[in-house]
């Protein structure tokens, strides 16, 4: 049970850390459309990635769209809508 649980709070805090980067390259981009693409892509790419090498969650997809992809999406969002108000450099 706890490598079940240090395997969860690990690809939370890949997501998340994935995310504040493709947040920063999203506010780069500057162009609304193909930085949701962006975004998109890459939640999909790290939610399979992590999917094959996580060998110790055997969950269905819909746990994976809970607890990888919505973490990623909500951070990656609020990561460039920050950056895209506040034009940090």
């Amino acid at each position: 049970m706890v490598k079940w649980l240090d395997a969860e709070l690990t690809i939370t805090l890949v997501n998340a850390l994935v995310a504040v980067f493709v947040g920063y390259l999203s506010f780069i981009i500057n162009i609304p459309f193909i930085s949701a693409i962006v975004g998109i892509l890459v939640m999909v790419g790290m939610t399979l990635l992590l999917k094959a090498t996580v060998k110790e969650i055997n969950e269905p997809f819909k746990w994976w769209v809970n607890s990888s992809m919505f973490i990623f999406l909500f951070t990656w969002f609020i990561t460039w809508t920050i950056f895209y108000n506040t034009r940090i450099i």
